[in-house]
């Protein structure tokens, strides 16, 4: 790995993966790039997937049990938002399944605990009703999640069935949309509910993980209901390198390995929900220096594109998460005492950020394409960039909409009219109001 000394295990794990994922597995504890790679080999799952959904359950376990603070002013908890992008039919919900195994079974646990308890429960005797801890949910409403997490101040997880079911879920009934509400979660800004039908609730830190799946066709046809409230910055994309469907192994996979694989994230489970909330971890002095210069690479590129200044103002705060279950996750698996976030654990951050970084531009590239190709304020977006030129005339647009989009005169007129990207200076002359450069 960049920057850090490299194990001859990790090495070889680099080399086995590097034909087939981007996903730089080698951050994770060596037993747990073994599993990975078993189940790539003879499990038939995807490697981007798998590491994707470890990732993510490292993070659900976590929670907030632990927090790292780079400042006085600036703390970060454990929130990934992960969304894998694949075809149809890819399996994108078997290996995540998997990873999230130890906390559905925790989950199962918890709720024959709290039949158990309302089965005893006499509210004559003026008793405290018991709670319903949940660890995870597929769907439910924002009030119904913060509710749960009032209940669970650890954390909760969404995990629904379709991503885009999920975010077309976000417009209540009433026509109003919770996003701006998911966004205070994700800056972990604190959260009350005050309503009649729904019981108050107050959220001091909250810790909301979310995972989910969407084929790479769907998401793009997302741009459109874009609102620029960098809604989409927060998510984590993970994208396989190889998406082609894969002949079946002969050799069995190794249900040892994968039955100490799962004793192991039960462990990691069971002590994270153990013990106090809310545990600061400072930077380590060479991680904080390794994290600025890293930063400071971000500013030249935030400041010549809009979009990818978006992209990276997000992934600046995901990198002391990263760093944060990185280094929880190995001083667990290697059983060290968590005392600050090492430099290596920031070097690991920083190559999942690489990773999802890349996969953030792909995404990216792909909704802008659908973006300026089926919706009508993206069309003339795309005709303005290619005219390139803070005026022009009616004629030149009139020309370009035919070549780029075949676009008659009578709906370039139209286009002209309706869209909030130009503005009439007088017959014939408009102004762009996109950046040409």
């Amino acid at each position: 790995m960049d920057g850090i000394k490299i194990s001859l295990h990790d090495a070889n794990c680099k080399i086995k993966r590097e034909r087939i994922s981007n996903f730089p597995i080698e951050v994770f504890p060596p037993f747990v790039q073994d599993v990975i790679i078993e189940m790539y080999e003879n499990g038939n799952y995807n490697m981007d997937y798998f590491a994707g959904g470890i990732l993510s359950s490292f993070a659900s376990s976590i929670g907030n049990k632990y927090h790292i603070r780079k400042d006085i002013t600036w703390s970060e908890n454990t929130s990934l938002w992960i969304v894998m992008i694949g075809w149809s039919g890819q399996n994108k919900s078997a290996p995540q399944k998997l990873a999230y195994r130890s906390i559905k079974d925790k989950q199962s646990e918890f709720e024959k605990e709290y039949k158990t308890a309302l089965e005893s429960y006499d509210s004559s005797l003026d008793e405290v009703k018991p709670l319903r801890k949940k660890l995870y949910t597929t769907e439910s409403t924002f009030e119904s999640l913060l509710k749960m997490h009032h209940d669970n101040p650890h954390g909760i997880t969404v995990i629904p069935d379709e991503f885009k079911t999920f975010v077309d879920g976000l417009v209540g009934y009433n026509g109003a949309s919770r996003r701006s509400s998911y966004l205070s979660v994700w800056d972990g800004a604190p959260l009350s509910l005050d309503r009649k039908e729904a019981e108050s609730a107050f959220i001091e830190k909250p810790c909301v993980n979310i995972i989910g799946g969407i084929q790479d066709d769907v998401i793009a046809s997302l741009k459109s209901k874009d609102t620029k409230d960098g809604f989409f910055e927060r998510m984590l994309f993970v994208i396989p390198q190889k998406m082609e469907k894969r002949y079946v192994s002969d050799t069995p996979i190794d249900e040892h390995l994968l039955s100490v694989f799962q004793t192991k994230m039960k462990g990691f489970l069971e002590e994270m929900l153990d013990g106090d909330l809310y545990n600061d971890i400072p930077l380590s002095k060479n991680a904080n220096v390794r994290l600025n210069k890293e930063l400071n690479s971000h500013v030249e590129p935030s400041n010549k594109d809009r979009n990818v200044s978006g992209i990276l103002s997000k992934l600046d705060r995901y990198m002391l998460r990263l760093a944060l279950i990185m280094e929880v996750a190995d001083c667990y698996f290697n059983d060290r005492v968590i005392n600050e976030v090492s430099l290596s654990s920031m070097e690991k951050a920083i190559l999942l950020k690489n990773y999802f970084y890349s996969n953030a531009l792909q995404i990216n590239d792909i909704m802008e394409q659908s973006y300026e190709t089926n919706t009508p304020n993206g069309k003339v977006y795309s005709i303005l960039k290619a005219i390139g030129k803070e005026t022009f005339t009616s004629k030149e647009f009139i020309q370009v909409a035919k070549e780029l989009h075949h676009i008659g005169r009578s709906r370039s007129y139209e286009l002209l009219s309706i869209s909030k990207l130009t503005q009439e200076l007088g017959k014939g002359q408009y102004r762009s109001k996109i950046d040409c450069d």
